[in-house]
């Protein structure tokens, strides 16, 4: 075995589910067209699967909490920057390359940057401003448009067309009174 080659690092217990809840994000964004995937999803998981790959992603564990952040080099890298430990990141820098918090098995900003992971805002950006918000409707135009939708399957009513029939008949010159049997002839041949 080679004494210089290095193995690869193992992963903690909470990191493992971090990158794991990571690849999950990841390949649901990739079911999904570039077209409908919300931009703030896709830019987060694909800078979080691009650190990474680098080796740059690392991972602390606080007891209760686990904060994911990232370093300027993978932690392999033979530069001076990268050894030196005069040259590492500060402490108090820490806060601003915190990518993510985790607690409980749940990522929060991970978590939060995936809500309506499917909506595309800049797809509607073309469109009127009237059509780019939508908003509820109004208790009378529900009332209305459910009125409309239980009338559409109502039967037909027969009375209104024996008026028509009898309106046409007249003005064809014939009585209105056979009508009914006019009625009932034309539906008897209609039949056969």
């Amino acid at each position: 075995k080679n004494p210089t080659a290095r193995s690869a690092p193992q992963l903690s217990l909470k990191a493992e589910k971090q990158d794991r809840a990571m690849q999950i994000q990841c390949a649901t964004l990739g079911l999904l067209s570039p077209w409908i995937r919300s931009g703030i999803s896709d830019v987060h998981v694909q800078s979080l699967v691009k650190l990474r790959n680098e080796g740059r992603l690392r991972h602390a564990s606080l007891g209760l909490l686990s904060v994911v952040y990232y370093a300027d080099y993978d932690p392999d890298a033979m530069l001076y920057e990268a050894q030196c430990s005069n040259l590492s990141v500060p402490w108090r820098e820490i806060p601003q390359r915190v990518l993510d918090i985790g607690f409980a098995g749940n990522w929060w900003i991970l978590d939060s940057k995936m809500k309506d992971y499917d909506v595309n805002e800049d797809e509607f950006k073309h469109l009127p401003v009237h059509m780019q918000v939508t908003s509820p409707p109004s208790v009378e135009k529900v009332e209305r448009n459910e009125k409309l939708h239980k009338d559409s399957w109502l039967p037909v009513s027969t009375e209104r067309k024996v008026k028509r029939s009898s309106l046409a008949l007249t003005h064809a010159g014939q009585k209105p009174d056979c009508v009914l049997t006019h009625t009932l002839t034309h539906q008897s041949q209609l039949t056969k």
